[in-house]
């Protein structure tokens, strides 16, 4: 912008010699991009108008189709309308997977489409997805806080075990899949050492957790 301005106004300069050249150009310019930058304050109104407005101009910026997934699933949570709320999600998958075809480990666009799955009750895909982003990156937080989450909602004992275990294998220093798998084994499965050494295992991670002692207390 510096050359530039520098360029027009050296010929400007040489060509003209005259301060009317320089002062017409530049309110010309001034008011072009005024107006330009006006036009564009509207789509700053929220990050969902910004986002799906610039998903459509940016169409291969992985970025841009991760953050337009991540603003129609955020919309998709509180909206009642079923087929509104269908076509948000069906939306948000559609950008998340571009985001996933430019670039396949993108962390934040893997993780949403476990959020994605987690709304849909598509508790596998689910999982596929946060354990893939936990296997790339062990110690993402969010990824953490969701799979715990979806450990509260798998209505499937067998399952939750599953996705227990499998967490452990990732961070077997991790309180609630340990907790989880402690108290699975112990009341479903009625396999009280394993029950014992998981829920022992969660004991020294958090040892003032009431639930864990309890747990403990009912398998000794």
């Amino acid at each position: 912008s510096i050359a530039l301005s520098l360029l027009i106004l050296a010929i400007i300069v040489k060509y003209y010699q005259s301060k009317t050249y320089i002062y017409t150009i530049t309110i010309l310019i001034s008011t072009i991009f005024l107006i330009i930058t006006f036009n564009r304050n509207k789509y700053w109104k929220d990050n969902f108008t910004l986002f799906t407005h610039d998903v459509k101009i940016s169409a291969n910026s992985a970025k841009i189709n991760c953050m337009a997934g991540g603003v129609l699933y955020e919309k998709a949570i509180d909206i009642k309308d079923s087929v509104i709320k269908n076509s948000h999600i069906q939306q948000s998958l559609k950008y998340l997977n571009k985001a996933l075809d430019i670039h396949p480990t993108y962390i934040d666009a893997l993780r949403l489409k476990g959020n994605v799955y987690t709304l849909l009750n598509n508790y596998d895909s689910a999982i596929f997805y946060y354990l893939k982003v936990l296997k790339i990156y062990p110690n993402e937080n969010f990824t953490w806080q969701n799979c715990e989450i979806l450990l509260k909602l798998i209505p499937d004992n067998n399952k939750k075990l599953f996705f227990g275990l499998k967490l452990l294998e990732i961070d077997s220093l991790r309180f609630y899949p340990n907790y989880i798998c402690g108290n699975i084994y112990g009341k479903v499965f009625n396999n009280i050492p394993a029950a014992i050494k998981y829920l022992n295992k969660a004991a020294k991670i958090n040892p003032d957790n009431s639930e864990v002692c309890k747990d403990l207390g009912v398998a000794y």
